[in-house]
């Protein structure tokens, strides 16, 4: 293909992320309660399709032809690894059992009943195929075979949509719930699809053998998977914390951390177990241990920049599903097996969800999960996504309704990312309208410096500062808190006791919490040096330097009280030693934002060089004791 073409194609991947971008933040600042920016961009990509495709383009539509190496090998494994590194771990395990009930024996019952009703669907004979190149209908059924094959791909979900528009400050256990389910129901789906593949070859036979068969092999496939992620996870770690010289630019880290990640998804390929596992499994240790050996700006950077990659392949992603559309035309299409799965998958998601709670719970299991966090957690996984689509073009040419079932799970990614994913906002806003603004509404008064009323701008911190920062916090109202037994207790201290020395550099319990301590002290204070040189009412620069001048004096004479220790075991004290200095102006950092630190205060500080006669207390960032 000539270079001209693939210009052409460069610049409309480019129009679609610029589209994907703009509507998203539209969406986002007038709160729209209809419409997602994914199933817009996948409308925009059809657009250019049936353009293309009427104007006779066909090295066009070639070139855009859904291509399954690349989804799972560049498009795939970016958004899965930024899942992984980036995700609330906290939240995640103590949801741990349901997030497993929703996406691992949820996800087996919905294939089930996938199965069952697609086959007495079948044993009707009421399917009818439009043959593209012929233009005439014919009657077809699927054998079983194909349909444990559509049954399996069309499990996975897509929780995109429904991510995009849950607030974690806000909905924190519908936020780890709907995210964990998402992420299980992929790896679980994926491993499914290449178990049902080995035993659906073209002379391939069902027997009464063949489920046991399915079970051994899924079972083997989660193992090895799970297997290669922890131990590409635990050399990543050693690495990071012997190699020292590889921690010093912020670039190679980077590099580092994601190659190490998709080292794992393409071994794990290699072999023939899950990618996606493995790569779940080791962003999620990388995360846990590789982090911490890691510079101060590269914990902040791989967070941002992981992000950021998944963002931008998650709208090529979908901007390529609205692109790909036309060039399946002359394949074979059943409009009645469409609204048949259409039917089956929206029944056989309730199963797999309220289904398996309703029924855990008539033999005294407490999922905690109220009725409407069910319902919502159903209707956000009914949206099929790219997965889906990816899995469907790996069957295998030789399988006789190859054809119609690609075009069938196509139209479904379509149709419900488009419908579903438009709605869940407005679902959304049904069930939790009012509990929502009182939880943003009580988000915001609890975090004033990171919520200012002049500041529009999201803060992005890796869930590990958030960690650190809810040590000993106090469990929200309504919220149980576990206390650990069991094998639990044994983890946890193994994990504190062996595991984190061995693989974290220079690791000493607590130490990080105060590091986050000094730092939030350092954000305290530039917000308050930012607030002074940008104050409109002071447009004189005189008036300003005097400003600061009376700042940095006023903390001179803060220094002078003494050594000043903020102990959260007296807190009263603090608060008393702070009062000392009434009427004079006050640091931006008071006691209370700073609980726990431990050392003196004057420690935390240096003296800058001579001006005007004196010299003044800066934070010093190079030598602080953290």
């Amino acid at each position: 293909m000539s270079a001209t073409l693939f210009s052409q194609g460069a610049i409309v991947i480019m129009l679609v992320l610029l589209f994907y971008m703009f509507v998203g933040s539209v969406l986002e600042k007038y709160h729209c309660k209809i419409g997602h920016e994914a199933g817009l961009v996948i409308i925009f990509g059809m657009l250019l399709s049936f353009l293309t495709f009427q104007t006779g383009h066909e090295d066009f539509n070639k070139l855009v032809t859904f291509d399954d190496n690349l989804f799972f090998y560049f498009c795939l494994p970016p958004i899965v690894f930024a899942s992984g590194y980036n995700m609330k771990r906290r939240m995640f395990f103590r949801n741990f059992t349901n997030i497993l009930l929703f996406g691992l024996f949820g996800t087996l019952i919905t294939f089930s009943a996938f199965s069952i009703m697609t086959y007495i669907v079948c044993e009707f004979d009421i399917l009818w195929k439009y043959n593209g190149h012929t233009g005439e209908y014919e009657q077809f059924t699927l054998s079983i075979m194909e349909i444990l094959l559509m049954c399996s791909l069309l499990c996975c979900t897509d929780v995109v949509a429904a991510i995009s528009i849950i607030k974690y400050d806000e909905q924190p256990k519908l936020f780890s719930l709907v995210f964990g389910e998402g992420i299980t129901n992929d790896a679980v789906c994926i491993i499914l699809f290449n178990t049902v593949m080995e035993y659906a070859g073209p002379n391939s036979e069902f027997t009464t053998s063949t489920p046991f068969k399915i079970v051994g092999s899924f079972i083997n496939l989660s193992f090895f998977s799970i297997l290669v992620g922890i131990v590409t996870g635990i050399i990543s770690s050693i690495v990071t914390k012997n190699f020292r010289f590889l921690t010093v630019k912020p670039v190679v880290e980077c590099t580092l951390i994601f190659s190490f990640g998709y080292l794992s998804y393409c071994v794990a390929e290699l072999f023939h177990f899950s990618g996606i596992i493995s790569l779940l499994a080791s962003s999620i240790l990388m995360a846990k241990y590789s982090w911490y050996n890691l510079s101060p700006q590269s914990k902040q950077v791989t967070s941002i920049a992981f992000n950021v990659i998944g963002y931008a392949v998650e709208a090529f992603v979908f901007g390529y599903l609205g692109l790909t559309f036309f060039s399946y035309v002359a394949y074979e299409w059943s409009w009645q097996l469409f609204i048949a799965e259409l039917i089956i998958v929206i029944s056989g998601r309730f199963m797999g969800t309220i289904g398996i709670i309703k029924f855990l719970e008539m033999f005294g299991y407490k999922s905690g999960i109220r009725f409407k966090d069910l319902i919502f957690i159903s209707y956000a996984g009914m949206i099929r996504g790219a997965v889906a689509f990816g899995l469907v073009l790996r069957i295998n040419h030789e399988v006789a309704n190859r054809s119609v079932i690609v075009t069938t799970s196509l139209a479904l990614v379509v149709f419900t990312t488009v419908v579903m994913g438009s709605t869940v906002a407005t679902v959304q806003y049904c069930l939790f309208g009012k509990e929502m603004a009182e939880a943003a509404k009580a988000a915001k008064e609890g975090k004033p410096h990171l919520a200012h009323d002049e500041s529009h701008h999201e803060i992005v911190e890796h869930p590990n500062v958030e960690d650190v920062n809810g040590e000993g916090a106090t469990p929200a109202a309504g919220d149980q808190p576990k206390k650990k037994q069991g094998c639990a207790q044994i983890m946890r201290r193994l994990d504190l006791m062996i595991i984190k020395p061995l693989l974290i550099y220079n690791y000493e319990k607590g130490t990080h919490k105060k590091q986050k301590i000094f730092n939030e002290l350092l954000m305290l204070e530039g917000e308050k040096l930012e607030e002074i040189f940008t104050n409109k009412e002071n447009e004189n620069k005189d008036i300003r330097k005097s400003q600061l001048l009376e700042y940095l004096n006023a903390k001179q004479r803060k220094s002078e009280v003494g050594n000043r220790s903020f102990n959260r075991d007296d807190p009263e004290k603090s608060e008393r030693l702070d009062s000392d200095r009434s009427g004079q102006i006050e640091m931006q950092a008071k006691p209370t934002s700073i609980k726990g630190l431990d050392v003196p205060y004057q420690s935390l500080y240096k003296e800058t060089p001579k001006q005007d006669g004196a010299s003044y207390p800066l934070l010093d960032i190079k030598n602080n004791p953290y």
